[in-house]
């Protein structure tokens, strides 16, 4: 295949050297050439502008670190739709919106170029071995033709629905993740304020439910819609309420941890509380 990769930082390089390991003819471009010269020694053809690497292209991948990037290499003076040829198929990777998404979708349709949202997920490392969750939104087919560009890239590729989807699915996965960082180092400073051994107690959150927190497979109950308790929200309200002493026994603030407590306790007052603490999901904030 004839793949461009706009975009060679920490992320863009390494799904471009994948491309090019994959045994595809790569042209490149990224604002700031520090990593052209590992690609182009594997490979990769370097190009001057987004518009002249989209002329030699079936595929663009972007994976540059925004909105106002992605505006710039998509509709930009030099963007991409200055150069692609109608059928192109743009495969948008970065972490932005879905009104965004959707715009550029529409932007692209006008020159006949086609676009689909397919944010990844994952890191540098799965990015440098071709394991990225890929959370794609487009029209089906499109999904299909852009396939063989996603299996280079990714192990786990999901086509969640219409334009826009996989902007949804990857900002929930932040979303999931960053707040389940700010919890974990709020909680630490309990630890750290009762004298604990920090290292120590990372350890044991790290080998524990709290390091692993789909191993019980309690997000099942969401995929079945099956309340059957497993752990019972007001089991959850007895165990949060003696961490709620913690905290007042040394005057910790912790307001992450009290917004989780408040949706519980409100979840048992809808009258989930000898539910599956998954029943959360179906109450109305």
């Amino acid at each position: 295949m004839n793949v461009g990769c706009v975009g060679t930082g920490r992320m863009g390089s390494r799904m471009a050297r994948r491309l090019v390991d994959g045994g595809n003819r790569v042209f490149i471009y990224d604002v700031s050439p520090a990593n052209y010269p590992a690609l182009v020694s594997a490979g990769a053809t370097v190009c001057v502008t987004p518009a002249a690497l989209a002329a030699q292209v079936d595929f663009v991948v972007t994976s540059v670190p925004g909105p106002p990037e992605v505006e710039a290499a998509i509709v930009g003076a030099d963007g991409i739709l200055q150069g692609a040829r109608a059928g192109t198929l743009v495969i948008e990777t970065s972490t932005i919106g879905p009104a965004q998404s959707r715009e550029l979708a529409r932007r692209c349709a006008e020159r006949g170029v086609r676009f689909i949202d397919a944010s990844v997920s994952g890191g540098m490392g799965p990015a440098e071995r071709g394991t990225l969750t890929a959370m794609v939104g487009g029209e089906r087919t499109d999904f299909e033709a852009a396939l063989p560009v996603l299996r280079c890239l990714a192990k786990g590729i999901h086509h969640l629905g219409p334009l826009g989807s996989g902007n949804v699915a990857k900002l929930i996965n932040q979303i999931v993740f960053l707040s389940y960082v700010a919890l974990f180092c709020e909680a630490a400073g309990l630890g750290r304020d009762y004298g604990l051994d920090i290292p120590e107690l990372v350890e044991v959150l790290r080998t524990s439910v709290a390091g692993s927190p789909l191993m019980t497979g309690w997000e099942r109950h969401l995929e079945s819609g099956d309340l059957k308790p497993g752990f019972q929200v007001m089991r959850v309200l007895k165990d949060l309420g003696l961490g709620a002493e913690l905290c007042r026994e040394q005057n910790y603030d912790a307001p992450i941890f009290q917004t989780a407590l408040r949706a519980f306790r409100a979840a048992a007052e809808a009258g989930f509380a000898d539910k599956d603490m998954s029943a959360l999901f179906l109450r109305k904030p």
